[in-house]
């Protein structure tokens, strides 16, 4: 897994949701966040193939729960 159950990163260079910065960005630009979790950036791969549109925005508002 790129996350932990915690939201930290796993691997190198991921984000670590359980940091407040990194928390609020999530909710401060969340639609750019579902193209990215749809698409892919970088290392991570899309997941547009495997996730509704509803599961994506689920994902995102859980992430962002993490350092709140």
């Amino acid at each position: 897994m790129c996350h932990e159950s915690d939201g930290s990163g796993a691997l190198p260079n991921t984000p670590d949701f359980s940091d407040y910065e990194i928390s609020a960005l999530l909710r401060g630009n969340s639609g750019e966040n579902l193209c990215i979790i749809a698409e892919g950036q970088g290392a991570m791969l899309g997941w547009k193939e495997t996730l509704t549109v509803e599961d994506m925005w689920q994902v995102l508002t859980y992430t962002a729960l993490f350092a709140e």
